[in-house]
């Protein structure tokens, strides 16, 4: 279910998207507190004070929009979360686990996936059931043509009157065994004929559309995998643009804490990671999706959430639950 695995992953995402807006408060709420003590000591000015204050005034607002996106997500996962009942269960943010990294795909993947779509999907057992069945009634069609030999055997016994005088007063009955051949040929056999040219007619059909599903599927898989290696690149150049972030942000706060710098300097910055963070996220949720696609190539698993390298994605119970990062 290609649909349930993309909300599971959207619902994980917008769980690490409110873990990195918390961050990104928490840094203004702890800079608030600094601010105060210089504000009193005359260090800064109180306009650097309110200044942080309207930071701080933004980012609550952004926790809002954060946790209602996340309130949606586990909404529309809650429509293949259910209990044994039937009855659809919110999956609540404790049961969230971060992201996995996403994992480098490599051709054996590629041909890993393509073979198991190819042998596992539903239309080649269909087509080839189809042409059986049509080989079936082809070879009967030819049956029907050809000359029929039967063997048979007859025998007979008089009794009552004519019994043989040469057997004595007590003489047997006469018997007579009889064997024969009869050579049969259909004189009319246009019907028969007829039917082998529809039959092979269809077969060639079958074979026609067994070869363009093999086609479809390989696209379908290629087309997939395509998706899961840009996914995979993309996810590295927002990951190196959020480590670029990290260490601006983090140099920045160090300058004002020398007095080298200024809250709105600072803002800007964080602003700039957390938008760095957000992308990473997003990418990671790109790269699982991707996945998801490639995995409904093959029909036969029957996932709804697929399984990588870094762990099982699923819905953790309480006790075993991971906050996300």
């Amino acid at each position: 279910m290609k649909s349930a695995a993309r909300t599971y992953w959207n619902w994980l995402g917008s769980g690490e998207r409110y873990a990195a807006t918390e961050r990104l408060l928490d840094l203004a709420t702890e800079r608030d507190r600094q601010l105060v003590m210089k504000v009193e000591r005359g260090i800064v000015a109180n306009i650097e004070r309110v200044d942080n204050q309207q930071n701080i005034a933004l980012r609550n607002g952004l926790i809002v929009q954060a946790d209602r996106a996340m309130q949606q997500a586990s909404i529309e996962l809650s429509l293949y979360h259910r209990n044994e009942g039937g009855q659809p269960l919110l999956a609540t943010r404790p049961r969230m686990r971060p992201l996995p990294t996403p994992v480098e795909p490599t051709i054996t993947v590629y041909e890993e996936w393509l073979s198991r779509a190819l042998a596992a999907r539903p239309e080649f057992a269909r087509l080839s059931l189809q042409r059986e069945k049509l080989l079936v009634e082809r070879r009967l069609a030819y049956n029907q043509t050809l000359p029929g030999v039967d063997g048979q055997i007859t025998g007979n016994q008089d009794a009552g009157f004519g019994k043989s005088p040469l057997s004595g007063p007590n003489g047997l009955d006469r018997q007579v065994l009889m064997t024969g051949l009869v050579f049969q040929m259909p004189i009319q056999r246009r019907d028969a004929f007829g039917k082998m040219q529809t039959l092979d007619a269809q077969v060639s059909q079958i074979n026609r559309q067994l070869s363009y599903a093999e086609d479809n599927v390989r696209a379908e898989v290629q087309d997939a995998f395509s998706l899961l290696e840009r996914a995979f690149e993309f996810h590295e150049q927002a990951k190196h643009r959020l480590e670029l972030a990290r260490l601006v942000a983090l140099a920045e706060r160090e300058q004002l804490r020398l007095g080298r710098s200024d809250v709105l300097r600072v803002t800007l910055r964080e602003q700039a990671k957390f938008e760095a963070d957000v992308a990473e996220i997003a990418a990671r949720q790109e790269f699982w999706r991707a996945e998801s696609d490639l995995r409904a190539a093959d029909t036969s698993l029957g996932l709804v959430v697929p399984a990588s390298e870094a762990g099982t994605a699923e819905l953790l119970p309480d006790e075993a639950r991971a906050e996300p990062r």
